[in-house]
C-alpha cells in the first residue's frame, strides 16, 4: 500500500501543496540541500512532517553517518539512481544545528537567484545580448558549491549565526564559486565585453559588500 495508508520506516514526509507526501529524489537537487527536510524529528505546525523512523533513536556517538537513496521512476520504471553518505555532527540532530544548516543551504540558493544569475543577466543586458545563459551558471556554480559542502557541515555544527554566514568559511567559499561561475560564462576579451564585466560584478559582489558598507556609513 501506498502512503498515507503505509509508512516506510526509512522515508522523509513532507508537506507539499497543503498535503503531505514523500520526499522524492531528483537529479537536479543535491540531496545534501535536502537534508534539512530529513533531520526534522517532528514538527508539529506542518502537521507530521519528519523525516526518518530510524532518526528518532537516540544516538550516543558524537557523529552518525547517514546513507540516502532513491529509485528515480517514471509510471514504475526505474529511469536513475542517486544516492549519497554523510557524516552527521550530533549538533545536527537537534533543532537548532537542524536551522543552521537550513539556513546555510538557503544562503547558497540565494547568492546564486539574486546575486550570480543577475549579474549574469545584468552583463548580457549591458551587451544587448539575449537569451543570457543563466542556467549555464547555475548548474557551474552548484557543482563547485558541491566541494565545499563540508564547510556548511562545520559551520552549521558549530552553530554559525545565519547573519554571519558570509564572514564564515562557508560564506567566503559561497562567494568564491558564484565568482567563479560568473567569469566562466561572461567572457571579457574584447573592451565592450570588459565594461559588461565590470559592470555585473558590482551586482555580484553588492552582496558580500553589504554589511562593510553600512559599518563605513555608520563611522
Amino acid at each position: 500500500p501506498e502512503f498515507p495508508a503505509f509508512r516506510e520506516f526509512t522515508s522523509t514526509i513532507v508537506l507539499k501543496k497543503d498535503e503531505l507526501g514523500l520526499l522524492s529524489g531528483s537529479t537536479g537537487r543535491s540531496i545534501w540541500r535536502q537534508l534539512p527536510a530529513m533531520l526534522v524529528k517532528h514538527k508539529e505546525s506542518s502537521a507530521g512532517a519528519q523525516g526518518p523512523l530510524t532518526l528518532r533513536h537516540n544516538f550516543n556517538s558524537e557523529f552518525l553517518e547517514i546513507w540516502i537513496g532513491a529509485l528515480l521512476t517514471d509510471k514504475a520504471k526505474i529511469e536513475n539512481f542517486v544516492e549519497s553518505r554523510y557524516t552527521v555532527h550530533r549538533a545536527l540532530q537537534d533543532e537548532f544545528g537542524r536551522l543552521a544548516f537550513e539556513a546555510g543551504v538557503s544562503y547558497a540558493d540565494t547568492v546564486c537567484s539574486s546575486s550570480l544569475l543577475f549579474a549574469v543577466g545584468q552583463y548580457y543586458d549591458r551587451l544587448s545580448a539575449e537569451n543570457a545563459p543563466k542556467e549555464t551558471a547555475r548548474k557551474h556554480y552548484w557543482t563547485r558549491v558541491e566541494q565545499g559542502v563540508h564547510l556548511l557541515f562545520e559551520a552549521a555544527s558549530k552553530l554559525v549565526d545565519p547573519d554571519k554566514f558570509s564572514e564564515s568559511e562557508w560564506g567566503k567559499w559561497i562567494f568564491k564559486c558564484a565568482l567563479d561561475a560568473y567569469e566562466q560564462t561572461c567572457p571579457k576579451l574584447t573592451p565592450r565585453q570588459l565594461e559588461a564585466y565590470s559592470w555585473g560584478l558590482r551586482f555580484l559582489s553588492l552582496k558580500k559588500n553589504k554589511k562593510n558598507t553600512k559599518s563605513k556609513s555608520k563611522k
